[in-house]
């Protein structure tokens, strides 16, 4: 999914997770224009690199789920693409449904493919 920066990924899958979280409940408070754009972009590259991880994690088990799991992280991506163009929009309703996306991505997917790659993600 794109280039990784290693610091991040050094970092263990369950903290970038919390980093992507925290990082999104900021969006709504954040001061638009630049402010937003600059966090957003952060925000955007840390959701890439943590989908980077898991697919790394997974691409050598025998996980039966790559394809619909990379799948549904490229639609998440296209997702969070979209919602950068509402940077001079409220954002607190975009910003609801992209945390519960992310988070319904981690308790259904992540945690089944924690069984394929040693007890977690």
């Amino acid at each position: 999914m794109g280039q990784v920066n290693l610091k991040f990924a050094e970092v263990a899958i369950d903290q970038q997770y919390c980093e992507i979280l925290a990082m999104i409940d900021a969006l709504p408070s954040l001061p638009t224009p630049h402010g937003f754009t600059r966090h957003f972009r952060v925000l955007q590259q840390r959701v890439r690199e943590y989908f980077a991880t898991e697919e790394g994690r997974f691409s050598s088990t025998i996980y039966p789920n790559k394809i619909a799991h990379a799948q549904e992280h490229m639609m998440l991506c296209a997702a969070l693409d979209e919602l950068g163009a509402l940077s001079e929009q409220d954002i607190t309703a975009p910003a609801a449904f992209l945390k519960w996306w992310f988070e319904e991505h981690a308790l259904r997917l992540d945690k089944q493919l924690g069984f394929y790659v040693g007890g977690g993600v």
